[in-house]
């Protein structure tokens, strides 16, 4: 089905603002023509999902296909700007933009390009550096100006580190989880003095927005992980319920990871405000998430439903649950949809709420074999070894 004409001039008229605001009149036109390519296209649809997601999608291919994250830009008098200032253009993380932006290019003819001219008047310069006339009137930190030409350069400009990172470093340092944990709180104490105290009320929900306050918002997640590893999942969950009320838009994705925390402890009625407000969210980790909860609370159809619909979002997860995935690679930073990164994320956040829920993984790998024999997926093990290795693994568990 193809893109509903509402949401086409939605998403044209977004990228039209950002274009005005931090490119020019052709990268618009360029991007307009990707969407009109899009939009005639009947088996293609950007109903689902975020606008703000698309929107960076499409940018960002225009940017790729411009060279617009070319470094040595300058030597030609182009304009320059690196990923994660155009995920923070349109709004959401470096992962998000590019996983839209892969989606949007798997219907594109192979060797389609969209190229929009990126070279700078006189009078843009100052964009490609990221201030303009009025900046030393707005208190401008002259030393981002001078990290942008650093970076453009492959130099690098030591900075002084602001506070927070001070103590960030020594949290990340520190080998002891307590000691950890309180350079942690002194980082955010740090962090929050940034943020005028009227931001706090003047944006609730919406404090992603303002710059100064996402390192609040960071190391408060961080905070709330740190409670998590020491086993406080009453107090990580707090400091999560605290970040959604500040960033209800939760660029961060913070209800992948407090979802199983709530399943762990029982709180329905948080989970059904959570699955209600983020309702239209049909990515893998909350599928999975809602699979696995219904399942506990006994709501067979609902929990078959959204499993099946998981299993179709990301077949990596079942392995992964299931051990048969490579659970000591290292965490990603940041995965595609769909994708073993995301699997390894998910495994991260949610592994601890699947072995704790009675018979969830006996259920799991049923319904799992089913889906692998119907879309031909050979898996390492039959189900009854399987079954009889993860009856091991709890048995060793007990004894532990």
């Amino acid at each position: 089905m193809a893109t509903d004409k509402d949401k086409i001039k939605q998403i044209t008229d977004i990228v039209k603002t950002h274009c005005d605001e931090c490119f020019n009149e052709d990268y618009y036109k360029t991007t307009k023509k990707l969407i009109d390519k899009l939009k005639k296209n009947k088996d293609f649809s950007m109903d689902k999902g975020k606008i703000e997601g698309w929107v960076a999608g499409l940018l960002y291919i225009v940017g790729e296909d411009s060279g617009l994250f070319n470094q040595t830009n300058w030597i030609e008098s182009k304009e320059y700007i690196s990923k994660t200032d155009m995920a923070k253009i349109a709004e959401v993380s470096v992962a998000t933009m590019k996983s839209r932006a892969s989606k949007i290019r798997e219907v594109l003819p192979k060797n389609a390009k969209f190229v929009a001219d990126i070279t700078y008047e006189e009078d843009d310069y100052d964009f490609c550096f990221g201030f303009d006339d009025d900046d030393d009137e707005d208190g401008y930190e002259m030393d981002e100006v001078l990290q942008k030409m650093a970076d453009m350069l492959g130099h690098t400009i030591t900075t002084k580190e602001e506070e927070y990172e001070i103590y960030m470093d020594k949290a990340f340092d520190s080998y002891d989880i307590d000691e950890a944990m309180e350079y942690m709180k002194l980082a955010l104490m740090h962090a929050k003095k940034k943020i005028p105290d009227h931001l706090f009320k003047q944006l609730e929900g919406e404090l992603w927005l303002e710059l100064d306050a996402r390192p609040y918002l960071l190391i408060k997640a961080e905070l709330a992980d740190l409670y998590y590893l020491k086993d406080d999942y009453e107090s990580s969950v707090e400091l999560y319920n605290d970040i959604l009320r500040l960033n209800k838009n939760d660029n961060q994705g913070i209800r992948y990871k407090i979802f199983p925390l709530l399943i762990l402890l029982d709180k329905k009625d948080q989970i059904e405000n959570l699955i209600k407000t983020y309702e239209n969210d049909e990515c893998a980790s909350m599928l999975y998430n809602k699979a696995l909860y219904y399942y506990r609370n006994k709501n067979e159809l609902n929990a078959k439903s959204f499993l099946k619909k998981a299993f179709k979002a990301n077949e990596y997860i079942p392995d992964y649950l299931l051990g048969m995935g490579d659970i000591n690679s290292p965490l990603p930073e940041m995965y595609s949809f769909g994708s073993e990164e995301e699997a390894r994320f998910y495994l991260e956040c949610a592994s601890l709420a699947w072995i704790e829920t009675e018979g969830a993984l006996f259920w799991l790998i049923d319904e799992y074999y089913l889906y692998a024999k119907k879309n031909d997926i050979e898996l390492l093990f039959t189900k009854k070894e399987l079954k009889v290795l993860i009856k091991q693994a709890f048995e060793e568990m007990k004894n532990i």
